[in-house]
This record gives C-alpha cells, structure tokens and sequence, in this order.
C-alpha cells in the first residue's frame, strides 16, 4: 500500500482584525515535508516577530509553559477589572 502524501497545514487569525492598519497575528504551519512532526509558531505585530519552533518534548514543555503564563494573565485581568 502507498504511503498517503502529507499536506502541508498552516492557519493564522488576526489579533486586531477591526484596525485594517494593524498587521499583528499568530500563525502556525506544519510544512508538508517535515516528517518528525515539527511545527512552526510565529507571533507578530508590526514592528516584532516572534518565531518558536515545535519539535521535541522540551519545546513542548516550554510552549506549555507560555500558554499557562498568558492564561494567568487574562485571569488576573479579569480579576482587576472586576475588582
């Protein structure tokens, strides 16, 4: 049986989609040639750009890490404007 070609997989969403001068986004792309399972994240704005690259249990760790970082960030937001 033939192995089945791997797609290339890429999404991006606008952080400020409502200010058509604003070029901040978050990507990520898995290119259809990379066999381990690597990926690649970009955050960008318009004047920073920030790349990481997905391919091992220890960048995972560390993406891990950000995600709970942001998510304790919204929640003390939230809790400040709350308050």
């Amino acid at each position: 049986m033939a192995k089945r070609k791997k797609k290339h997989i890429h999404r991006r969403i606008w952080l400020a989609p409502s200010d058509p001068d604003s070029m901040a986004f978050a990507a990520y792309q898995v290119p259809s040639y990379e066999r381990e399972g690597q990926m690649d994240i970009e955050i960008a704005d318009c004047f920073r750009r920030i790349s990481l690259t997905l391919s091992g249990k220890k960048d995972q760790r560390k993406i891990e890490r950000l995600i709970d970082f942001l998510q304790e960030c919204v929640d003390k937001h939230v809790e400040l404007r709350d308050a």
